[in-house]
């Protein structure tokens, strides 16, 4: 009966996140198509996203060259990411940037100053 009620639970939280992803994706989309694009593309590596990594803090650039994400992290100890967990941190930074998606959210595990250690950042191409 645990088992029964635990898994019933767990559904219920794994329902409650993949909607709130929706709701964030949706909202990203709607912002910036380029953006969404390109947080599918960089989302999509095999494996899933380890940062830091080289790879986590290339520049990743939209389909149309228009955006670009990165994730900087400083001091921080080594997270491994799957793919939904990438594109709910994604979705996030752009539902909740500007009003073309772009901005940055700090999310990772805690730095030795007790600050989340990375910064996701999706940014248009004249910032740089």
């Amino acid at each position: 009966m645990k088992n029964i009620i635990a898994s019933f639970v767990f559904g219920l939280v794994c329902l409650f996140a993949a909607s709130a992803d929706a709701t964030t994706a949706a909202t990203c989309k709607a912002k910036s198509v380029p953006a969404f694009n390109a947080i599918k593309n960089f989302c999509a590596k095999s494996g899933g996203v380890t940062i830091p990594s080289a790879y986590a803090e290339a520049e990743f650039y939209s389909p149309n060259h228009s955006v670009y994400l990165t994730i900087l992290s400083q001091a921080c100890p080594t997270e491994h990411i799957n793919e939904a967990t990438c594109l709910q941190r994604w979705h996030e930074v752009c539902a909740t940037g500007n009003k073309d998606g772009r901005g940055l959210l700090p999310f990772g595990p805690n730095n030795k100053w007790n600050q989340p250690c990375q910064d996701w950042m999706i940014a248009p191409l004249e910032l740089f």
